[in-house]
């Protein structure tokens, strides 16, 4: 190899020298980047959760709070009713809980019967009403049908609770209903009666 051929590889080697230089400078900007990426990214992965806890409890607040209100307004030893969030398969979910001497009843309908989940039926919908865009107006179509007491007391106090919330939220309902209590709590009661393909209102 002479001299010239020589100069020419270490000219090659020294570009090469150049160009690795340059890669690992950008591949160590590129570490400095990323690294910082993820400080950001880890932040603001905190500050969703933040945000999403404060949302959850605020919901919580909301949605429970009626439902229970509502259960105390028939019963005299009410179930408290939860909404827990819980982290399943790597997503949130809700859990509508009912909790009566410290024992939680996921499914009341099973142990408890469908006055209870009734009652909360109807809380839920107060709740969801209550989060705005909507009018004052319900309407409900055979509420608490499932709510049922040998001396028709528990039929009673749910005609009363519901009148109770309609008139502190000003909320209208209209609702279909064939339970007396709830028919003689009403303000005004319509009975309407099909005869001969022609539908009649009677005002009661």
């Amino acid at each position: 190899m002479n001299i010239s051929d020589f100069r020419k590889k270490i000219d090659r080697m020294a570009g090469r020298r150049d160009q690795i230089e340059s890669n690992l400078k950008k591949a160590s900007d590129e570490v400095v980047r990323l690294k910082q990426e993820v400080v950001y990214s880890e932040d603001a992965q905190r500050r969703i959760q933040l945000v999403a806890k404060q949302t959850q409890e605020q919901l919580e607040f909301r949605v429970s709070a009626p439902v229970s209100a509502a259960l105390a307004g028939v019963w005299d030893d009410p179930y408290e009713f939860l909404l827990k969030f819980v982290e399943r398969r790597g997503q949130t979910e809700a859990d509508l809980v009912f909790k009566r001497d410290g024992t939680e009843y996921k499914n009341l309908i099973f142990s408890g019967g469908g006055g209870p989940v009734d009652v909360a039926a109807f809380g839920l919908q107060i709740a969801a009403w209550s989060m705005g865009g909507t009018r004052p107006f319900l309407l409900l179509d055979e509420p608490l049908k499932w709510l049922k007491s040998k001396n028709r007391i528990l039929e009673e106090r749910g005609a009363m609770m519901m009148g109770e919330i309609s008139k502190e939220l000003g909320l209208q309902m209209l609702m279909i209903s064939h339970i007396p209590e709830q028919q003689r709590g009403s303000d005004r009661v319509f009975r309407f009666t099909l005869k001969q393909g022609v539908t009649q209102v009677e005002v009661l």
